[in-house]
């Protein structure tokens, strides 16, 4: 975090103190600097993500993060040209950025403005330049299959992202240069004419070039390697698969909102292609009905302050990342200084205590303030050195470049760290022994100074070693602390930037529950990469206990959950939700969307996880603006990546396009070590077991909203094409909310 210069602080105290009749300081000026002196510029329609606009400083010229400035388009812009978020923060280095929706060929301003007694703004010039062009299509006709060549002038992209759709389908690309792109028409496009367009990037398209779609039965539907998602209602009508020995992945989902009523449950999907197998049906329905987990104590907890924080935000909205205080800031930071606190004492989130800290450790971004009353034989002076320095040093620094900035509603340009046995006792020592324990917390309540209980600033409640279990917990030694309390501090991290980010900055509301759930376990991988690239090809200590370490030995806490739920997930995928959290919260609904936001970073880059969190839009609507397209589309072929079809014996290297792959991590890999070790719950190699189907085969099964389950259609050698249904069990129609839809990828 970057440090104020001391005046400033001096002055926000007096601010703060002064009487009534006396006359306060003048307020702080920030400067707003346009960044690099430059022009935004790129395609016409293209939406620029994350733009570097000003930076905003003191009047020293020191980087001030976390101030709030509002964007708007100045007068006379192109059509078509919007922000889609009409206020921003400063980053950890000063820096405004702001996604901006390109319109029509044609230069433009943006206005960046701080408020206040002395508003101050700049002024940023915007160019939208001439967007990729497609001159011709040939040949004009064409059906699924056909090879087609498209002709024109900026057709790639730098940046990649490269796609073509056919009457909103996408084709696949054969080959491709500046001028010229060869694809393969896909299947499933309604006959007749039909636009084609070319998009680079996920977020600008060229123009249409209009061509006829012709019907064909002779053509084969799909290639190995391709893949197609359909609606549930065109799949029989416009799937055609080729037979003679082929093989598909099948993959039927409920790609749904996080609106969707649970009373749509019960909605049951059938594949029709022949007679009903009544042996397949039974094991299917038995699977779904194995369920998920109890929540553990920490899911439970986070639960309940996740949804105290959604009844919240409208007053942490009102009052924003710069709340006026009602009392001086804290008095100067020194060693052994004293400060009371308010604790929660109840996993319900509505009771409880006062506790005195002692301040242990002061770093350039983190305080660690210990419980007075925390057992005698818990961490050490050297302990709470290195705790602090892992937290100041390494984690935060990777939350904040990961997710933006930290609000500083207590002007100590800080967090604070407790340590405190409140935590420890949230669970007895039996629930401890039966379900687990917290090993720490960041509430929201914490950053709305008016409320009752709230410590008017940012904080992190930890667990505190108790090795004889004196607090009337169970025992935690020393060394299990030092394990998971900087996962969980990481972890916890990503909900405080995300609640001031949405919430504060710019009075929204909260994220919802799964996303911000998932965005946080991607907070803890992010602990995992900074050690495992520290020890990236060391496979002995002390990096490494034994030479078949997948992961190191430091980054064990911060991956190893995230791993295993996700195996969880994918072994009951027809009953976990990955968007509607219906189990509220369980770790194999956090698997799932750890796994899916990890598959997202790899399409679209790690930098689509700040935009996630820098925004006032939530769940399922934000992931789509910020991936630039669709979320059936993003969920169905997600649902062939987790199938990890890369990595199956008979895959050619390279052969599988990198939309339907993990680029980071090797699945079937992963699993399969989780297997030879013998780890609790992993009962075979990989989780997913496809239910095998021939031609005339009937499967019955269910699934609720947000899931997704695998079969393997195989065709025999006699057979001519294969048709495949997608049909509800009751009624004629599924209900549209549901989002019924069917991938198929043809396997190798």
């Amino acid at each position: 975090m970057l440090r104020r210069v001391r005046w400033l602080t001096l002055a926000l105290v007096l601010a703060a103190c002064h009487t009534d009749g006396a006359t306060p300081p003048p307020e702080v000026t920030y400067q707003l600097v346009p960044v690099g002196g430059s022009a935004v510029a790129g395609p016409a329609g293209s939406r620029l993500l994350a733009v570097p606009l000003v930076t905003v400083t003191d009047p020293s010229g020191t980087p001030v993060s976390g101030v709030k400035v509002m964007l708007t388009v100045a007068a006379g812009a192109p059509a078509g040209l919007t922000l889609p978020e009409q206020a921003a923060a400063s980053g950890p280095d000063g820096v405004v950025r702001a996604d901006v929706q390109l319109g029509a060929v044609g230069q433009a301003q943006i206005r960046v403005r701080r408020e206040g007694t002395e508003p101050v703004e700049a002024l940023i010039p915007v160019t939208a330049l001439e967007a990729p062009v497609l001159s011709s299509v040939a040949p004009t006709t064409f059906g699924p299959g056909d090879v087609v060549q498209l002709a024109g002038s900026g057709l790639t992209s730098a940046a990649g992202g490269l796609a073509v759709y056919v009457g909103g389908v996408r084709a696949t690309i054969l080959a491709s240069s500046p001028t010229e792109i060869r694809i393969r028409a896909p299947a499933c496009v309604s006959p007749g004419e039909v636009s084609v367009v070319v998009n680079v990037t996920d977020m600008v398209a060229s123009n249409v070039v209009p061509a006829v779609y012709a019907a064909s039965e002779v053509a084969p539907s799909l290639q190995p390697f391709e893949g197609v998602t359909v609606p549930a209602a065109r799949a029989a009508q416009c799937l055609s698969l080729l037979g003679g020995g082929a093989r598909y992945l099948v993959v039927p989902q409920y790609a749904t909102s996080d609106a969707v009523p649970s009373t749509f449950l019960t909605l049951t999907p059938g594949f029709t292609i022949g007679a009903p197998s009544a042996t397949a049906t039974a094991a299917r329905r038995a699977a779904s009905a194995a369920g998920a987990a109890a929540l553990r104590p920490q899911e439970r907890l986070d639960r309940a302050l996740r949804l105290r924080e959604r009844d919240l935000a409208p007053i942490g909205a009102a009052s924003g990342a710069h709340p006026p205080l009602e009392a001086p800031p804290l008095a100067a930071l020194t060693l052994n200084s004293a400060r009371s606190f308010r604790v929660l004492a109840d996993l319900d989130g509505s009771r409880y205590t006062g506790v005195t800290g002692r301040l242990r450790y002061i770093g350039d971004n983190v305080l660690i303030y210990v419980d007075e009353t925390a057992p005698a034989d818990g961490l050490s002076a050297e302990d709470i050195e290195g705790l602090g320095g892992l937290f100041d040093a390494k984690l935060f620094p990777a939350d904040v470049e990961a997710f933006g900035s930290v609000t500083d509603i207590d002007r100590n340009d800080r967090v604070v760290v407790l340590m405190t046995p409140v935590v420890n006792k949230l669970t007895t020592a039996s629930e401890c022994d039966a379900s687990g324990f917290v090993t720490g917390f960041f509430f929201g309540l914490d950053l709305l100074p008016s409320q009752q209980n709230s410590n008017k600033g940012e904080v992190f409640y930890a667990m505190v070693p108790d090795p004889r279990g004196s607090t009337g917990s169970c025992a935690h030694p020393v060394d299990e602390v030092l394990k998971y309390v900087p996962a969980t501090f990481i972890h916890e991290m990503q909900h405080m930037i995300s609640y001031g980010q949405h919430v504060l900055v710019r009075g929204g509301r909260d994220e919802e529950l799964w996303l911000n759930e998932g965005l946080s376990h991607i907070a803890e991988e992010l602990g995992s990469l900074l050690y495992e690239r520290e020890c990236e090809n060391v496979l002995t200590p002390p990096c490494r206990s034994t030479t078949e370490q997948l992961f190191p030995d430091s980054s064990q806490g911060f991956i190893i959950g995230n791993i295993t739920d996700a195996y969880d997930y994918l072994a009951r995928s027809t009953s976990t939700s990955m968007t509607l959290f219906t189990g509220d919260g369980t770790l194999e609904e956090r698997g799932a969307a750890w796994l899916f936001l990890r598959w997202l970073g790899d399409q679209k880059g790690d930098g689509i996880f700040r935009r996630l969190v820098e925004t006032r839009l939530t769940g399922v609507a934000n992931v789509e603006d910020k991936a630039g397209e669709p979320f059936a589309r993003l969920f169905g072929d997600f649902g062939v990546a987790v199938y990890a079809v890369d990595r199956l014996s008979t895959t050619p290297p390279g052969a599988v396009p990198a939309r339907y792959r993990f680029l980071s991590r090797d699945l079937r890999q992963i699993f399969r070590r989780l297997y030879d070790t013998n780890t609790e719950g992993v009962t075979r190699p990989f989780p997913i077991e496809a239910t095998v189907l021939h031609r005339d085969d009937a499967l019955r099964g269910s699934m609720r909203p947000g899931t997704m389950t695998w079969y393997e259609l195989r065709t025999a050698s006699g057979d001519g094409r294969v048709r495949v249904s997608l049909t509800p069990s009751t009624g004629s129609d599924f209900d549209p909310r549901l989002g019924a839809q069917v991938t198929i990828f043809r396997l190798p």
